[in-house]
């Protein structure tokens, strides 16, 4: 970041997620760096491309918010480019004339995760690095982004700075022709359901000095609706760090219901393993409540596994009662994912009441309920009745005649 930058935008730096400034305002006031980050040796003129391989970094976990209009894939299928303004710093030449070419249709994809406040947020998945074939030359480009930030946000715009090396690699001998920084403030427009972007960029020779500047525009057109992605192009779990993101900056308030869930499940293993019992237990109770929000389908494991690990607790805390009210809920979790004379299902409400043995007068409701489906299943599960029925019995006893347990 350059400093007049840092002067300029403290509270954005500082706090991504705070409210950014209207777009109009701030464009006139950005300036480009005059020297920027040079380009690392094993990336330079005149080097094999495969050399450029450890020059690729795993991308760091860094997120902002972005507008719900720009969410979602766009691409250039005009594969069309026209730059509008270029002027060379080292000759000091400037050309006004608008000139056209063609590159290979590029898509974008804005936002990959939601919050609990149906906020958009984008990855920023830096350093990664794009390609794009010069159909004319020969050539194709590899720009690798070491930072992206957000800059300004007004109602249709949003505006961006991209730091990036770009590589441009010869096609055939497979060599690097040449390497150049650049810094590049992108607006982007929303004008009648596509994307106008505007690309002011600077460029900057391998030890980082500018050298030139220039202007593209192109537009986008949008590629489908928005939905949030679960995986990074490197293969990274976008929901899992976008968690991870939201509690290290002390939004952890922001989490969707499952993300939430995950959380407090994986803190209360935590607590179990450091004998924090009744930490775990409202740690699980919070994950229950949390999963039982959900609209999702896929969260029935893990909400089942919480189940156990609850009525487990419970029992250790001395609270037969509450571990009961926990198994009523487990057994009516199982009869909404199947119909109560499934196999399955069955068999796990079993299992639940095989827990209860010796406190068998808390679940009286369960047990009759199961007698009444083994019953109707035959003899394929009389073990199982005998032993339902048998825990009915002890539970109609006088506690004062129930065998201790």
């Amino acid at each position: 970041m350059s400093a007049s930058l840092a002067v300029m935008l403290p509270a954005i730096w500082a706090n991504p997620v705070a409210s950014l400034p209207d777009a109009p305002l701030l464009l006139g006031k950005i300036r480009h760096c005059d020297h920027l980050e040079p380009v690392p040796p094993e990336a330079r003129s005149g080097v094999y491309e495969q050399g450029m391989s450890q020059y690729r970094q795993i991308p760091g976990n860094i997120w902002f918010r972005i507008p719900y209009w720009l969410a979602g894939p766009w691409s250039n299928k005009e594969g069309t480019e026209t730059l509008t303004y270029d002027k060379d710093l080292r000759r000091h030449q400037q050309s006004a004339s608008v000139s056209d070419w063609k590159v290979d249709s590029t898509s974008h994809l804005w936002g990959c995760q939601t919050d609990n406040t149906g906020q958009v947020w984008h990855f920023a998945g830096v350093p990664y690095t794009s390609s794009t074939h010069l159909l004319v030359r020969g050539q194709t480009s590899y720009s690798t982004v070491y930072e992206l930030t957000p800059v300004a946000s007004a109602n249709n715009q949003f505006v961006v700075r991209y730091r990036c090396h770009v590589v441009v690699v010869d096609d055939c001998k497979k060599t690097v022709l040449r390497t150049y920084g650049c810094e590049e403030i992108q607006s982007i427009n929303l004008i009648d359901g596509r994307l106008l972007t505007e690309s002011d960029m600077a460029l900057y020779d391998e030890t980082g000095r500018k050298y030139r500047e220039h202007k593209v525009v192109r537009f986008l057109e949008r590629d489908g609706a928005f939905a949030p992605k679960d995986r990074s192009s490197a293969g990274q779990d976008l929901a899992m760090l976008f968690g991870q993101y939201l509690i290290s900056q002390g939004l952890s308030n922001l989490q969707p219901d499952e993300m939430a869930a995950d959380t407090a499940k994986k803190q209360a293993n935590s607590s179990l393993e450091a004998g924090r019992i009744e930490e775990a237990e409202s740690q699980l109770c919070a994950a229950r409540d949390l999963y039982a929000r959900c609209k999702t389908n896929n969260v029935f494991e893990r909400s089942n596994e919480v189940f156990d690990q609850l009525i487990d607790v419970q029992f250790k805390l001395k609270k037969p009662a509450e571990a009961a009210a926990s198994a009523m809920v487990q057994g009516q979790l199982w009869d909404d994912r199947y119909a109560s004379d499934n196999e399955e299902c069955v068999s796990k409400k079993v299992k639940i009441a095989q827990r209860f043995v010796g406190h068998e007068q808390y679940i009286l409701p369960f047990l009759k309920q199961l007698q009444v489906v083994l019953g109707k299943l035959g003899s394929v599960h009389d073990e199982d009745l005998c032993q339902v029925s048998a825990m009915l019995s002890a539970a109609r006893l006088p506690k004062d005649r129930r065998e201790p347990h």
